[in-house]
């Protein structure tokens, strides 16, 4: 069985893909490294690693859904059936470190410091300014705007856009009235700022860890299993609201994905133990008390939506394309 999956959940899905292979009575899992534009290409067929030319990974994790755009794609390239199966869910997370003053912020204010253009008091769009966060709002340090974040084209870069800027641009009233008649905001709008020294891109989220903790002024960008890991970190709260699972689960946390894995159907059957990885995800073993997802970091999906997913794991249909996003 070969998977591949985005930093944000691979430890997770090594981990089920090496339980369900044992279940099997299979070999080693191969567990790899892709984000999820890339690991649904490769799903498909669409893109190739070096290694592996005529071969595809039987499953792929995901921190989003898959498109419509994507299935389709899929279905041109022959690959008709594919298998949804929502297994938890992860939080955007914005974090300093402990030894810095801790920093609150709103949406609106995340937004006009992450942003690559912001509104002018015309209300048209410029290129972003600000340098420091009291600049921003007379209530925020008098400290230098500094983020840490991954390079473009990664699912985290991709999730700060849809989760935090989106929102925060949509509560700009300027913003919100130029687009309210558009079906969504531009992507320019949603774009992150990249303007040296104030953003530093690295490349995973462990060189990100380093930096919040050689730089206590630094603000970094990642999934919640790495401020979970690291005890002298702190996540920042956006609109009053820390980046806790429960407050995902109450839906009051912005930054808050769901985490998916996608079969291909036609291999379900002849890749030993491809059958048990939407299940295993969900098992007892795994999200019970000392479960071991849970050690990990795991955060599972809220028990009405965990009892949906249960049953695609076991019957494993394919996704319907009218339920996908556009």
């Amino acid at each position: 069985m070969w998977v591949v999956s985005p930093s944000a959940s691979l430890p997770f899905t090594k981990a089920v893909a090496e339980r369900a292979a044992k279940a099997a009575g299979a070999s080693a899992p191969v567990v790899e490294y892709a984000d999820t534009t890339l690991g649904i290409k490769l799903l498909c067929g669409l893109a190739e690693l070096e290694r592996d030319k005529e071969e595809h990974p039987h499953a792929v994790g995901a921190t989003r859904r898959m498109t419509k755009a994507e299935l389709d794609a899929c279905r041109r390239n022959g690959v008709a059936d594919i298998v949804e199966i929502p297994v938890g869910i992860d939080l955007l997370v914005l974090a300093q470190s402990k030894a810095a003053p801790p920093l609150r912020l709103t949406l609106t204010q995340a937004f006009l410091a992450l942003a690559k253009q912001f509104p002018d008091e015309y209300g048209e769009m410029t290129p972003n300014a600000y340098t420091t966060w009291s600049a921003i709002d007379a209530s925020l340090p008098d400290a230098p705007i500094t983020v840490r974040t991954l390079q473009r084209f990664s699912e985290t870069r991709e999730a700060l856009q849809e989760l935090l800027l989106r929102k925060g641009a949509q509560s700009i009233a300027s913003i919100a009235s130029r687009w309210r008649k558009a079906r969504a905001l531009p992507k320019s709008v949603l774009e992150m700022r990249e303007d040296h020294p104030f953003v530093l891109i690295h490349e995973t989220e462990e060189v990100i860890v380093r930096q919040l903790l050689a730089s206590p002024g630094a603000v970094g960008v990642f999934g919640y299993r790495f401020l979970q890991a690291n005890a002298s970190l702190r996540g920042i709260p956006i609109d009053g609201v820390e980046p806790t699972p429960e407050h995902a689960y109450a839906g009051r946390y912005p930054g808050t994905r769901t985490l998916y894995i996608y079969l291909r159907k036609n291999d379900i059957g002849t890749v030993p133990g491809l059958d048990r990885l939407g299940a295993e995800h969900l098992s007892s073993a795994a999200l019970a008390t000392d479960g071991y997802l849970l050690k990990l970091g795991f955060v599972p999906l809220p028990l009405e939506d965990m009892i949906k997913s249960t049953a695609l794991a076991t019957t494993l249909p394919p996704v319907s394309r009218e339920t996908l996003p556009d």
